[in-house]
């Protein structure tokens, strides 16, 4: 008997209703006075904050169901809470607003002292070689970069999956190799939604940014035969599971 065992790669990227997108990091009662800096930028592969210039390029970031997305994080210094009252918005070429996010966020502690919000996703009507400006305000305090739209963060298409058929005991576990033909986009990890059978069971390593090759972990849970179908969009490799007693 064959079993389907369904595992969907997709975007963790913020376009509502679909799965394994992140909420924005909310908060309930803002709190913190003080601000000596605000800034806007992303996190590096390594961890480390890297802030926006004017006239930077910046990527768009495609979603699951094709939604074009621009990612940021809020850094400050000075502040004393952890629950950020921020307005973000994003103003065509006119500063006619065609994104606004107005909610709390989380806030948390840096080696530096600063506090740094997790990565939100701004969704709109946004193309490639178009300029925007992204403000935000804090306490009374604004920042403001005029950024350059660029598409050089296309949507990763799946290049292989390795092995297409494996064979694993059960109690015991096998690593299935999944690569992209591009490198994931800086802030937009690429992972799994996974369905269990009663044979087989399923982990996922997230792709992180910059990186191409990730992995499916199979685990024997009773003797038998399923199929794991690994998808990225609309693309999908059957993967074949024998479990051995």
């Amino acid at each position: 008997m064959r079993i389907a065992l369904v595992a969907v790669i997709l975007f963790a990227a913020g376009c509502p209703g679909g799965p394994n997108i992140p909420e924005p990091d909310e908060c309930r009662s803002p709190n913190g006075v003080g601000l000596s800096s605000l800034e806007l930028g992303v996190s590096s592969s390594a961890g480390s904050f890297q802030s926006w210039t004017d006239h930077q390029v910046v990527p768009i970031v495609w979603g699951p169901q094709g939604g074009a997305m621009i990612v940021t994080r809020i850094r400050a210094t000075g502040y004393t809470g952890d629950c950020m009252l921020q307005r973000t918005r994003v103003l065509d070429a006119a500063m006619n607003p065609i994104y606004d996010f107005r909610t709390p966020l989380n806030v948390y502690t840096q080696d530096d002292g600063s506090k740094l919000t997790d990565d939100f996703y701004m969704i709109g009507g946004f193309y490639r070689q178009t300029v925007v400006t992204v403000e935000t305000e804090v306490g009374g305090t604004t920042v403001q970069h005029k950024i350059w739209l660029d598409a050089v963060s296309q949507s990763p298409t799946l290049e292989s999956v390795t092995p297409t058929s494996v064979e694993v005991g059960v109690g015991d576990s096998v690593e299935v190799s999944v690569e992209l033909a591009q490198p994931v986009v800086q802030g937009t990890p690429i992972e799994a939604d996974v369905w269990y059978d009663t044979l087989a069971g399923v982990t996922t390593e997230p792709i992180l940014s910059g990186e191409r090759t990730g992995s499916v972990i199979v685990e024997g849970l009773a003797p038998g035969q399923t199929t794991l179908s690994v998808g990225l969009h609309n693309q999908r490799v059957d993967l074949d599971v024998t479990v051995t007693e």
